[in-house]
């Protein structure tokens, strides 16, 4: 920013050699209004925890604050762009995912029966009758399947565990891990699955691993992939709107101190020939430049 001043001594070209003294008084005068004026602009300088708050709180706000020219309103354009392109790509994703998460547990709800494993495990076991563990009625007891003896649907497990050297607890209610475990464990569970043959349990083992998965098994399996994977995109879109808002903070408070450090006062003095009032006079000349 540039401010000039000029001061002109009186009836022309005599009175500024002649009449030092009311030039110099003039002189003095204009320089201390512009240098008042000028330092006026510089007593407030731009505050950094103002720059790195607003960068906090919407990216790119911090750069737009500093308003250290063209370049700070680019970068403060960019910050913010990745900011809403980000939220936007969140929501698709995490909406995404948990639809497909709706999907699969209705899907598993309607083709994966607790009672069908309760059968394999009776049917593998020797020291267990048919029924002998209950069967789950479809209500909830604390939480936990009604119908069911839990204590002896454990001990079942452990014995099944020294059966086949491998077993895991089916939780008690439909929790997320029992979405989990009904598919990722097919040797144990693939049972109950409603197109599961029961000819194909041998050695105590239900007959299927993941080379020869059932139709329904592997439906259910691309449900929960599609679900897994866009929560995990929506998780990548969490960790670089974090990265945007730090980089932000960051760079605001770099742009500012920038913009401060180069609000400086530059002083010059020159005298230039004007034409007035029909004639050449020496006209001295103050520019501030900050």
């Amino acid at each position: 920013m540039n401010i000039s001043a000029d001061i002109y001594g009186g009836d022309g070209q005599s009175d500024f050699f002649v009449a030092g003294e009311s030039f110099s008084t003039r002189l003095w005068y204009e320089v201390n209004k512009l240098q008042t004026s000028s330092n006026a602009a510089l007593t407030n300088p731009k505050s950094i925890k103002t720059a790195v708050g607003l960068s906090l709180l919407f990216p790119g706000a911090g750069e737009i604050y500093a308003n250290n020219g063209r370049e700070s309103l680019i970068k403060g354009a960019a910050f913010a762009a990745v900011e809403i392109t980000g939220w936007l790509l969140y929501f698709h994703y995490k909406n995404k995912g948990n639809s497909f998460e709706k999907k699969y547990k209705r899907y598993a709800d309607n083709n994966w029966d607790i009672n069908g494993y309760l059968d394999f495990l009776e049917t593998t076991l020797s020291n267990y009758d048919a029924g002998e563990l209950g069967r789950w009625n479809g209500q909830y007891v604390d939480g936990k399947f009604d119908g069911i003896d839990l204590d002896k649907l454990v001990a079942a497990e452990n014995e099944w565990y020294k059966l086949t050297g491998g077993a895991h607890s089916i939780p008690h209610s439909k929790t997320q891990q029992y979405y989990e475990m009904i598919y990722k464990y097919p040797v144990q569970f693939a049972q109950g699955w409603s197109d599961a043959d029961p000819n194909a349990v041998t050695g105590g083992l239900s007959g299927y691993d993941y080379t020869n998965l059932t139709p329904n098994m592997l439906y259910y399996r691309g449900l929960r992939n599609n679900s897994n994977s866009n929560l995990r995109n929506a998780t990548t879109m969490t960790s670089l709107l974090l990265a945007n808002r730090f980089l932000s903070m960051i760079d605001a408070a770099w742009t500012v101190k920038r913009k401060n450090s180069n609000s400086k006062i530059e002083m010059g003095f020159r005298i230039r020939n004007d034409w007035m009032d029909e004639r050449w006079v020496m006209m001295p000349t103050v520019q501030f430049t900050f």
